[in-house]
C-alpha cells in the first residue's frame, strides 16, 4: 500500500469525515495553492552521519530518502518553517515531526519568522522531543 492510501484508510479508520479532508501528493508545497488550518509534515529529518546507529528495523523497512536530509537532517524542516505561512490560513497550524536534537534550531528558525505566532513541543512515547506545532499569526 502507498502512502497516500494508507492516508485515506486512516481517515476512514479513525472517523474523519472525508468531506473535511485533502490529501495531496507533493514536494513540499509544489501542488499546493489554497491554504488550510492545518498541515501535517513528516519530512526526512535524520541526520546522514547518524545512518549507522539507526536501528535495523526502521532501515530494512523505510526507503533511504525518507529518513535523512542534508544539513544535519534539517534541510526540509528549514523549508517548512519558510514556506508554509503562505499556505496556512491565520491561527492555522503546521505540524511537523523531527529529530529532538533539532529543537533548539527549530526554536530559533521559528522566533527568525515573524509569520510564526508560538511553537509548541511534544514529546513522544520515550520522553524525547518529537513534535513541533507552528501556529501562523
Amino acid at each position: 500500500m502507498n502512502l497516500l492510501a494508507q492516508i485515506e484508510k486512516n481517515i476512514t479508520l479513525n472517523g474523519i469525515d472525508a468531506a473535511r479532508t485533502r490529501v495531496i501528493k507533493s514536494d513540499i508545497f509544489s501542488n499546493i495553492s489554497d491554504t488550510y488550518d492545518y498541515i501535517f509534515a513528516n519530512p526526512p529529518y535524520i541526520p546522514k552521519a547518524h545512518g549507522a546507529a539507526l536501528p535495523d528495523s526502521v532501515k530494512k523497512f523505510e526507503p533511504y530518502q525518507a529518513l535523512f536530509a542534508d544539513d544535519d537532517g534539517i534541510f526540509f524542516i528549514k523549508k517548512l518553517i519558510a514556506e508554509a505561512p503562505k499556505f496556512l490560513a491565520p491561527g492555522g497550524s503546521l505540524f511537523i515531526e523531527f529529530d529532538s536534537e533539532q529543537k533548539d534550531e527549530i526554536e530559533t528558525l521559528v522566533a527568525k519568522n515573524p509569520s510564526w505566532q508560538r511553537v509548541e513541543f511534544m514529546k513522544d512515547q520515550y520522553g524525547a522531543w518529537r513534535t513541533a506545532i507552528l501556529t501562523r499569526g
